[in-house]
C-alpha cells in the first residue's frame, strides 16, 4: 500500500516549525526567553512555533525575525 502523501500545506507548517525550533537551539533559547523578548505567553509562542500555518503570517514573521531570519525559504 503506498504511503498517503501530505498536503503541501502540512509539509510547510513542518518545515517552518522545524526552522524556528533548530534557530532556538542554535540560539540557546528557549521558548520562555523568546517569549519574554516578544512579550507575548509562552504557551501561545509554543503553539505559534508548533503550529505555524494557524497563525498570521505577519506573526510568524515576527519570531522568525527575532530569531535573525530576514526571511523565511520558500518551501514547495
Amino acid at each position: 500500500m503506498p504511503a498517503i502523501k501530505k498536503p503541501v500545506w502540512v509539509r510547510q507548517e513542518e518545515e517552518i516549525s522545524k526552522l524556528l525550533k533548530k534557530a532556538l537551539i542554535d540560539k540557546g533559547w528557549s521558548v520562555a526567553h523568546l517569549a519574554e523578548l516578544l512579550k507575548v505567553d509562552a504557551g501561545n509562542l509554543s503553539r505559534i512555533i508548533n503550529h505555524p500555518m494557524r497563525v498570521r503570517f505577519e506573526t510568524i514573521l515576527m519570531v522568525a525575525n527575532k530569531l535573525g531570519f530576514d526571511s523565511l525559504p520558500i518551501i514547495r
